[in-house]
C-alpha cells in the first residue's frame, strides 16, 4: 500500500512538472514570437528586457540595414524596439517563416528611418497596435524588395540569401496567392457640429500613425475593421494588388509615392465598422488608394484638412470596378470623403480625384471639399466609366450627396466640381453642389454623362427632391458658380431641381444644358432665380425634345428664370436672367410653364423688384396644353419679353403665352414668327397691363387659326394687349398673314413662243416639205397663287380671243410639172442633215455607203 502510494505521489509530481514546463513555454512563446532566422551574413538579435523586445543586429550596407525574421509578432501590450544606429536611413524587415504577422502592440525605432515589414504571408494589426518611428511606414504583404541596382531583398524561402544594396527601393513585387492586411479598431468616433459643418476630430482614435511622413499598406486584399490610420500632414497609401504584380516606389522629401501605372490586377479595399484615413496637418495630406472596388461602410471616412499655412495635397482614388459608400457610425456620423481648410487653415486645400467604373453614395454617405479658414477648397474630379448612383437618407435624414462650399466666417473660393459618366442617377433627395456662405466665390459645376441624368425620389424626412445647384447662400460675399450639363438624356421628376441662385447681392452663375430629350414631371424645375440683391443667371437649353408636364401644389414644373424678393428688409432688386430655348419640338402641358418673370410659380413668395427677364425660343413645333404657360410676368421694372420662332405654334385647352405686367411694370412684348399658329379652347396671347401701357404683341404667320385680336379678354381664345388703365393705354397688336410665297421666284413670261407663228394650216403631201411643231407649258409650275386645275390633254397658250381667228394662210402655186402620184411610204432613210424620211420605195442597203438622197415626203419633227 505504502508504494502505490509513493508511485502515485511520484507520478503526480513528474505530471506536474510536465505540466508546468509546458505553460512555462507557452508563455515564452507568447512574449517572444519575434523570432530571427540564420539567413543574413549578420543576423538579427531578439533580446526580451520586459515588455520590450529589443532588436539588434542585422545587416547593414550603407544607410540600410536588413533583418530577417522566421516568425514576427507582437502580443498585447508589448513593444518591439528596432535598436538601429542613427545613420540608418531604412530598416528592412522580412519573414521568411509561414505565419502570419499579429501586432497588437507598439512599434518603435531610433532616429528618423524608414520601416519597411514584409510578410507575404498576411499581417493583422489588432486595435492596440500602433507605431513610435520618426520615418515612413511600410507593410506589405509582397515577397520582395527590388533596388535601383537590380538587387532584391525577398521573403521566399527559396531565396534567402539576399544580395544587400546600398541603394534606394524602387519596387514592391507581389509573389503567387499574396496574403491580406487587417487593421482592428474602435471605430473613428467622428461627428459633426450641427451649427458649422465642421468635423469633430478630437475623440478619433490615433491607430497606426507617423508624422509628415508616408504610411502604406500594400497587399491583396485590405480590410479597416474599425482601423485608424494617421499621417500628419503626410502620406496614406492603400494597395489592393493581385498576384506578380509590381508597385513603383519614388522617394520624396516626405516619404515615398508609389506608382501603379504598369499593374494590371487588383484587389479589394475594405473600410468597415466607421474605419478612417486622415492625412490633415499643417498641410493637408495626400491620400492614394488604389484597388478593385473600396468599400468605405458604416461611417468609415477618408480625410484630409488643410490646418495651418501649407498648401493641401491630393486624394486620389483609382479602382478598376467600384467605389461605394454607405452607412453610418454610432454617432451618427455617415461614411465620406473629405477634404477642405480647416477652421485655423490658412492655404488652400488639395484635389480629390476620384475614378472608377462605378461610383455608389447610400445611406447619406458624402464626398466634401469645403473651406472654414482663410484659403480655397479644393477641386473634385469625378471619372466613372459606368455610372455615379447616389441614394438613401442617414439617421439624421439627410441624403447622399457631392458638396463644395465655402462656410461661414470662412474667405476664399470652392472649388469647381466635374463629373463625367455614362450614367447619373441621384435618388430620394440626393443631391450635388457647390455654394458660397462665406467671402467667396461658388465653385463651378460640370456634369457629362453620355446616356443618362436622371434625378428622382423625395427625401422623406424633408420632402425636399434631388436636386444638382449652385448658390449664394444669404450671409455669403461672393459670385455663384456656372453649371453645365451635357448628356444624352435628361430626366427630372419628384420635385427635382437643377438650378443656380443667389440669396445675396452676388450674382447667380449661368446654367447651361445640352441634351437629346429634355423631360420635367412633377413639379420639378430648371431654373435661375434671385432672392435678393445679386441678379439671375442666364439658362440656356438645347435639346431634341423638351417635355414639360404637370405641376404640384406648390409650384410648377417648368423652365424658370426668376427675380423673386427673398428677403425680410426687401432688398429683392435683383434682375431675373432671360430663357433661351433651342428644340426641334417643345411641350408644355398640365400646367407646365417656360417662365421669366419677377413672381413665384405659384405665387407664393413676395414679388420681385427687380426686372423680368426674357424668353427667346426657336424649334420646329411648339405645343402648350391643358394650361400650359410661357410667361415674362413682371410686377415692377422692365418688362419682360417673349420671343417664338417656330414653324407650327399651338395652344390648346385654356393654355397661355402671356408678357402681363402688374403695378407700374410696362407689358411686355409677344413676337411670334410662324407658319401656322392655332390657338383654340380659351387659349391667349396676351401682352397686358394693370396699371401702365399694354405691351406690343407682333405675329408674323402663313395661317391663323382659331384666335383673333379682341380688344379685352373673352372666354374665346383671345389676342390682346390691353391695360386696366382704359383703351389710351392698350398696347399694340400687328398681325401679317400676308406673306409673299413667291418672293424669290423668277417671272417668266406669259407666251413662251409665239405659238401661231409655227402651226401650218396643213402638210399637203407631195406638194413641199412641211414641218409639224407641238409647242406647251414645258413642265413650268404654276404660279403658287394660281388655283391648281385638272390635267387635260392639250393646253392651248393663245388666247381664247383669238382661238376663232385663223389667219388665213395663201394655197402655195403648184406647178403640174410638180405633181407626183400619192404613193404609200414602203420606208425611211435619213437625209444629209440628219432628219428621218419616209420614202416610197424600200432603200437597197449599200456596205459603207450612208449617202442616201432626200426623197419627196412630209417631214415630221
Amino acid at each position: 500500500m505504502v508504494n502505490l502510494r509513493l508511485k502515485i505521489h511520484l507520478n503526480t509530481q513528474r505530471t506536474i512538472l510536465i505540466l508546468s514546463i509546458f505553460f512555462i513555454d507557452l508563455t515564452c512563446a507568447a512574449k517572444a514570437q519575434i523570432v530571427p532566422d540564420a539567413t543574413l551574413p549578420v543576423n538579427s538579435l531578439v533580446t526580451p528586457q520586459g515588455n520590450i523586445n529589443q532588436i539588434d543586429g542585422g545587416t547593414q550596407s550603407g544607410g540600410n540595414l536588413f533583418h530577417s525574421f522566421e516568425t514576427f509578432s507582437l502580443t498585447t501590450g508589448r513593444e518591439v524596439f528596432f535598436n538601429n544606429a542613427l545613420d540608418i536611413q531604412n530598416i528592412f524587415s522580412r519573414v521568411t517563416g509561414n505565419s502570419i504577422s499579429h501586432i497588437d502592440g507598439l512599434i518603435r525605432a531610433n532616429g528618423t528611418a524608414n520601416l519597411f515589414l514584409l510578410n507575404p504571408n498576411g499581417m493583422v494589426f489588432g486595435p492596440n497596435a500602433q507605431l513610435n518611428i520618426g520615418g515612413s511606414f511600410f507593410a506589405s504583404t509582397a515577397h520582395q524588395i527590388n533596388f535601383a541596382d537590380g538587387a532584391t531583398f525577398s521573403s521566399l524561402p527559396s531565396d534567402t540569401t539576399p544580395l544587400l544594396t546600398v541603394t534606394l527601393p524602387v519596387g514592391l513585387q507581389m509573389g503567387v496567392n499574396p496574403g491580406k492586411i487587417i487593421v482592428q479598431g474602435s471605430g473613428n468616433n467622428l461627428s459633426v457640429d450641427p451649427n458649422t459643418g465642421l468635423i469633430l476630430r478630437n475623440n478619433r482614435p490615433i491607430g497606426l500613425e507617423v508624422q509628415d511622413k508616408t504610411l502604406a499598406l500594400v497587399s491583396a486584399d485590405i480590410e479597416l475593421n474599425g482601423g485608424n490610420l494617421t499621417s500628419r500632414g503626410g502620406r496614406i497609401e492603400l494597395a489592393g494588388i493581385g498576384d506578380h504584380q509590381t508597385v513603383d516606389l519614388n522617394a520624396t522629401d516626405n516619404g515615398w509615392d508609389l506608382g501603379y501605372s504598369e499593374l494590371t490586377d487588383f484587389r479589394d479595399i475594405y473600410l468597415n465598422a466607421a474605419a478612417s484615413l486622415d492625412a490633415s496637418g499643417s498641410g493637408g495630406g495626400r491620400i492614394q488608394i488604389q484597388g478593385r472596388n473600396l468599400w468605405l461602410r458604416d461611417g468609415s471616412a477618408i480625410l484630409s484638412f488643410t490646418e495651418g499655412n501649407q498648401p493641401g495635397q491630393n486624394l486620389t482614388v483609382r479602382t478598376t470596378e467600384s467605389i461605394q459608400l454607405n452607412g453610418s457610425n454610432p454617432l451618427g456620423f455617415a461614411s465620406l470623403v473629405g477634404t477642405g481648410v480647416d477652421v485655423n487653415g490658412s492655404n488652400n486645400a488639395g484635389t480629390v480625384i476620384l475614378e472608377s467604373n462605378n461610383l455608389t453614395l447610400s445611406d447619406g454617405a458624402a464626398i466634401t471639399t469645403s473651406t472654414l479658414g482663410q484659403g480655397n477648397g479644393g477641386d473634385l474630379s469625378i471619372r466613372a466609366a459606368d455610372s455615379v448612383t447616389f441614394s438613401g437618407l442617414d439617421s439624421n435624414g439627410v441624403s447622399s450627396r457631392l458638396q463644395m462650399a465655402v462656410y461661414r466666417q470662412a474667405t476664399g473660393n470652392a472649388g469647381n466640381l466635374t463629373l463625367e459618366t455614362t450614367k447619373l442617377n441621384l435618388y430620394d433627395g440626393a443631391f450635388i453642389s457647390t455654394a458660397t456662405y462665406g467671402q467667396g466665390n461658388a465653385g463651378d459645376l460640370t456634369i457629362r454623362a453620355s446616356e443618362s441624368v436622371t434625378l428622382s425620389g423625395l427625401n422623406t424626412a424633408y420632402k425636399s427632391g434631388s436636386r444638382l445647384a449652385t448658390s449664394v447662400e444669404s450671409e455669403a460675399i461672393g459670385n455663384g458658380g456656372n453649371l453645365l450639363i451635357e448628356t444624352g438624356q435628361l430626366t427630372l421628376s419628384d420635385s427635382a431641381t437643377i438650378t443656380t441662385y443667389t440669396n445675396k447681392q452676388g450674382n447667380a452663375g449661368n446654367l447651361t444644358i445640352k441634351t437629346g430629350q429634355l423631360a420635367l414631371t412633377d413639379g420639378s424645375q430648371i431654373s435661375t432665380i434671385t432672392f435678393a440683391a445679386g441678379n439671375a443667371g442666364q439658362l440656356s437649353i438645347t435639346a431634341e425634345t423638351i417635355e414639360l408636364i404637370g405641376q404640384t401644389e406648390i409650384r410648377r414644373t417648368g423652365l424658370l428664370a426668376s427675380a423673386i424678393d427673398g428677403r425680410k428688409d426687401g432688398t429683392g432688386t435683383g434682375a431675373g436672367g432671360d430663357v433661351n430655348i433651342i428644340t426641334d419640338r417643345l411641350t408644355i402641358r398640365d400646367g407646365a410653364t417656360v417662365s421669366a418673370s419677377n413672381f413665384h410659380s405659384r405665387n407664393l413668395t413676395p414679388q420681385g423688384k427687380g426686372p423680368a427677364g426674357s424668353i427667346e425660343i426657336q424649334a420646329n413645333s411648339v405645343l402648350l396644353d391643358n394650361e400650359g404657360i410661357i410667361t415674362a410676368k413682371a410686377a415692377s421694372g422692365d418688362q419682360g419679353n417673349i420671343t417664338v420662332n417656330a414653324s407650327n405654334i399651338e395652344l390648346r385647352r385654356g393654355s397661355t403665352m402671356i408678357t402681363e405686367a402688374t403695378g407700374l411694370a410696362t407689358g411686355g412684348n409677344i413676337t411670334i414668327n410662324t407658319d401656322n399658329l392655332v390657338a383654340l379652347e380659351n387659349s391667349d396671347i396676351n401682352a397686358n397691363a394693370a396699371q401702365s401701357f399694354g405691351g406690343r404683341v407682333m405675329i408674323d404667320a402663313n395661317g391663323i387659326f382659331g384666335t383673333a385680336f379682341r380688344d379685352e379678354p373673352t372666354p374665346k381664345s383671345d389676342i390682346t394687349a390691353t391695360s386696366a388703365l382704359g383703351a389710351e393705354f392698350s398696347g399694340i397688336v400687328e398681325i401679317n398673314t400676308e406673306i409673299d410665297v413667291t418672293s424669290g421666284l423668277i417671272q417668266l413670261p406669259e407666251n413662251i413662243v409665239d405659238a401661231t407663228k409655227q402651226i401650218d394650216s396643213s402638210c399637203r403631201p407631195g406638194e413641199q416639205q412641211s414641218e409639224f411643231i407641238v409647242t406647251g407649258k414645258g413642265g413650268i409650275p404654276p404660279n403658287p397663287i394660281d388655283a391648281m386645275n385638272d390635267e387635260a390633254t392639250w393646253i392651248d397658250l393663245r388666247p381664247l380671243g383669238e382661238f376663232f381667228s385663223w389667219e388665213k394662210i395663201p394655197n402655195p402655186v403648184i406647178s403640174a410639172q410638180s405633181n407626183l402620184p400619192l404613193v404609200e411610204a414602203q420606208g425611211w432613210t435619213i437625209n444629209a442633215n440628219g432628219n428621218m424620211e419616209l420614202v416610197a420605195k424600200t432603200p437597197t442597203a449599200t456596205p459603207n455607203n450612208l449617202n442616201l438622197r432626200p426623197q419627196e415626203g412630209c417631214l415630221v419633227n
